[in-house]
């Protein structure tokens, strides 16, 4: 077989590595994106803050290696795991907002709930409405919220890591960049 069509064997990832500098990627984030969101109220700079981290984490973790060695599949998985510590470290100031607001978190949730049913006068919609505002249906919006959110961490995360391994690679030639 010509040489030039063998795949390279895939290196692995060095995770000893990998996790330091992911976690230290993830708190990063959150703190970017905490500083972000109390200033603009906008939750789309999470679709920029998350694969920004995830960039980072590549960068972070290709310092010293072989640039040749970080794929995308390198920085993706990389980068997913940035999203989980970013997820989980974001969850714990998330969860301690709400149980220190509860109060104020039910009343806008049942205040945008009511505008719209009032908008829908649907009987269906009110009796919706009713088990939605039950401590078993915000429990369920909660857990619900939370799955998608880890989602949205996990796979920005991922495209930012796979970006970022495609900037290392790029670079490759020039190693003061890195």
């Amino acid at each position: 077989m010509n040489p030039v069509l063998q795949p390279r064997p895939r290196t692995p990832i060095t995770w000893s590595t990998a996790l330091p500098k992911a976690a230290i990627s993830g708190f990063a984030t959150v703190v970017l994106l905490v500083a972000i969101l109390a200033l603009t109220k906008s939750a789309f700079f999470l679709l920029v803050v998350i694969p920004l981290g995830g960039i980072i984490s590549v960068w972070l973790y290709a310092r010293g290696k072989d640039p040749s060695e970080i794929v995308a599949g390198t920085g993706a998985r990389v980068g997913a795991v940035t999203g989980l510590f970013s997820y989980l470290i974001y969850g714990i100031i998330v969860a301690a907002q709400i149980s220190s607001q509860k109060g104020i978190i039910e009343e806008t949730m049942r205040k945008a709930i009511e505008q719209a049913v009032a908008r829908n006068p649907n009987p269906e919609t009110q009796a919706m409405m009713n088990q939605i505002m039950t401590p078993e249906g915000i429990a369920t919006i909660l857990a619900v919220s939370a799955v998608i959110f880890l989602f949205v961490f996990l796979i920005f995360g991922a495209l930012g890591g796979s970006v970022g391994a495609a900037m290392v690679r790029r670079n490759r030639h020039d190693p003061d960049q890195l």
